[in-house]
């Protein structure tokens, strides 16, 4: 505000006779700053450096993450911090990271990224046509009575407190399942054990 072409303070009075200049006010949104706040700079920052932390492999295509437990891979209802959103982080020339299979968000494990469209469509012909081999890693109580042998049990999924979870769709006694079951066939084999007390399967 100018008063008589002269910029004056606050507590100016205005006298009888003097002109009030207002400038023009700017009814056009203003398009969002380029900058990101401080806080979203700082977590985009912990974020990569969480990825570098849990990178097993990377080259100009794939990305190979060591996926802890705990961390979903995609957000949902409740999930404010997932691998997904933490990818975006890395987006290089435009492109974004995409993701190309998933892990529970309790399973830990290796998870494969595709940095761009071309790796991206490889990996998942590879998962799709079941050229990728996965191998699970578990500790478990107690020592099997067999060495090796096949878990065929059916599965559903159901929400719960923390996201939607897998769980054994069919009652262990009487083979009843579930109308949503979906049948699975995991092969197991031991590894090792410690005085039949735990087992690595």
């Amino acid at each position: 505000v100018r008063v008589d072409g002269k910029r004056v303070k606050a507590a100016h009075r205005l006298s009888a006779g003097e002109v009030i200049r207002i400038p023009p006010i700017d009814t056009e949104p203003r398009p969002a700053t380029a900058r990101p706040p401080k806080r979203e700079v700082g977590a985009a920052r912990e974020d990569r450096q969480f990825l570098e932390s849990i990178t097993l492999y990377r080259d100009d295509a794939v990305l190979v993450l060591n996926k802890p437990a705990g961390l979903p891979v995609q957000g949902g209802t409740g999930q404010k911090r997932n691998l997904d959103a933490m990818l975006r982080n890395l987006t290089r020339s435009g492109e974004p990271p995409r993701l190309v299979h998933r892990l529970d968000k309790d399973t830990s494990g290796v998870i494969a990224v595709g940095l761009t469209r071309q790796a991206t469509a490889a990996l998942a012909a590879a998962f799709r046509g079941r050229d990728v081999r996965k191998l699970y890693w578990a500790v478990v109580v107690g020592t099997p009575a067999r060495r090796r042998g096949f878990i065929d049990l059916s599965l559903a999924k159901r929400g719960g407190p923390g996201g939607e979870r897998v769980v054994i769709a069919e009652d262990m006694e009487t083979g009843e399942k579930m109308a949503d079951a979906q049948s699975a066939r995991s092969r197991f084999a031991v590894i090792d054990h410690a005085a039949n007390q735990v087992t690595w399967l």
